[in-house]
């Protein structure tokens, strides 16, 4: 991300008129190597504008999960007050937290990106809509202004560049202000929002992406997968006129649904702590899962890969429940297929079918009010708090006799090497009955006193007998307290 340090002034211009005094900086990977500078720089304007003294600032490094995502869980271990999120974001409404998004002024050619819109538009006999990627925004207005003066004729929606500023839904006083009605309809994706007329409909335009290719692309591409794409790479100058046919990517995705269809035990996967409404959206999920007669659990186990989900061999098919540039997973690597909340929808509730339309977004899921009424002290996922993110969660849910949990399972059950077929096995008690290893058991245990070195009081803990009781190393990890010290180099 170019330019990043022209963005900071207006963050601490915020944090200060905010009142705010711990304040937690957000890094994706690739903009770590700068998170030292850009701190120095952030301390600098909060100090320039007189309100630095008192104010905490805390690099946020490896995220809990998307980095698109603001990581709340992260930002609540150092008890912040409100997140500075740098780089490319996903814009999807936080739960607890205000944030105030950096996207960057990365470098953009205007001239050139209306050449080569101008012959995009002669190929294309359409209407044109504008979405970009949101560390070109700053951008946005020049381009728009060039572009009406040069293609008159022609015409053009641009995406309303979005608010840096963000509150979060269930903060205090920080909902969306109502806006007026009127007659024209109004479509989001991504942050981006824009409006069109009742004469027009998406259908009539064509869709122009400032940008690389990515996930907020594919968002874009999937979401309104009969229209035409076109791209144009700022970083080097070119427009990709066709970005290919989305039927294969659909076809893959109605391919997932129809395996999900067959499923018998269902997992779900938190993919998210802290995008607003994904407790409600969980339960959804459970919902209509129960109500379709299979078997929900519900997992927690962070950033979802194949050998996490592995350890999960007794469910036939995930259901990643995050935000819409991190829920579409290419599950060809993974045990199961792993789909999404609205292909769960239309895996799982009976007479919906797929009409082409296609979402990402959970929030557009029809989320009845039985979802958030019927809860359960074994499958309220609203007890998932921010020391669940780094552990593995398994809930089962509340069943029928014959699809209960076993505590004895019938010594005929078997499970072969792949781990996805099996014989007699009805729930995941069986499958950790049959497992070798099922975490550390302390069944006789002892106690023990611990002298720390440095002379304070002695700890007595308790372990299991055949373990032994010894002091740690002391010191830092560059060169413990009881190793040699290296001769210093001249």
């Amino acid at each position: 991300m170019e330019q990043t340090t022209s963005s900071v002034g207006g963050a601490a211009a915020y944090v200060i008129r905010r009142g705010f005094k711990r304040v937690a900086l957000q890094f994706p990977d690739e903009l770590l190597e700068q998170s030292v500078s850009l701190m120095t720089t952030m301390r600098g304007e909060l100090n320039q504008r007189g309100g630095g003294d008192g104010i905490n600032l805390y690099v946020l490094a490896d995220t809990t999960y998307g980095s698109c995502c603001v990581d709340e869980v992260a930002a609540a271990h150092v008890d912040a007050q409100c997140v500075v999120h740098f780089g490319h974001a996903c814009l999807s409404r936080t739960s607890r937290l205000p944030v105030y998004y950096v996207f960057g002024n990365a470098c953009i050619n205007v001239q050139q990106c209306v050449m080569r819109i101008a012959e995009f538009r002669s190929l294309k006999k359409q209407a044109l809509l504008v979405l970009f990627e949101l560390e070109y925004a700053h951008a946005i207005e020049k381009l728009e202004e060039e572009m009406r003066r040069q293609l008159s004729e022609q015409v053009f929606v641009f995406a309303q560049v979005p608010s840096c500023e963000m509150e979060p839904l269930l903060g205090g006083g920080g909902g969306t202000s109502q806006e007026p009605k009127s007659k024209l309809q109004e479509h989001r994706i991504g942050g981006l929002k824009w409006c069109l007329t009742e004469q027009h409909v998406m259908e009539d335009y064509a869709i122009l992406w400032i940008g690389e290719e990515g996930a907020a692309l594919t968002n874009v591409m999937l979401t309104y997968n009969t229209n035409a794409v076109a791209k144009f790479d700022p970083s080097t100058n070119t427009l990709v006129a066709d970005m290919g046919n989305k039927s294969k990517s659909l076809m893959r995705r109605f391919y997932l649904v129809q395996q999900a269809k067959d499923a018998s035990v269902v997992g779900i996967v938190v993919g998210t702590l802290g995008v607003a409404g994904y407790v409600e959206a969980i339960q959804h999920v459970r919902n209509i899962v129960k109500k379709a007669g299979k078997k929900p659990y519900t997992i927690v186990i962070g950033k979802p890969n194949p050998s996490k989900l592995a350890n999960f061999p007794e469910c036939d098919v995930f259901v990643l429940v995050a935000c819409p540039q991190t829920v579409l997973i290419d599950s060809k690597e993974y045990l199961a297929p792993v789909i999404t909340p609205y292909e769960a929808e239309m895996a799982f509730v009976e007479g919906k079918e797929w009409t082409g339309v296609f979402s990402l977004e959970f929030e557009k899921m029809q989320i009845s009010t039985e979802d958030s009424e019927e809860t359960s002290d074994h499958t309220d996922v609203d007890g998932l708090d921010s020391t669940a993110s780094s552990s593995r969660m398994l809930i089962p849910s509340e069943a029928a006799d014959h699809t209960a949990l076993q505590l004895h399972p019938s010594s005929n059950l078997a499970v072969v090497s792949s781990g996805r077929m099996r014989t007699g096995v009805k729930s995941s008690a069986d499958y950790l009955a049959l497992r070798s290893y099922q975490g550390l058991e302390m069944h006789q245990t002892e106690t023990g006193t611990i002298s720390p070195e440095d002379g304070s009081k002695e700890q007595q803990v308790v372990l299991p007998s055949s373990f032994g009781v010894v002091v740690g190393r002391t010191g830092r990890a560059a060169g413990y307290n009881d190793e040699k010290k290296l001769p210093a180099e001249t």
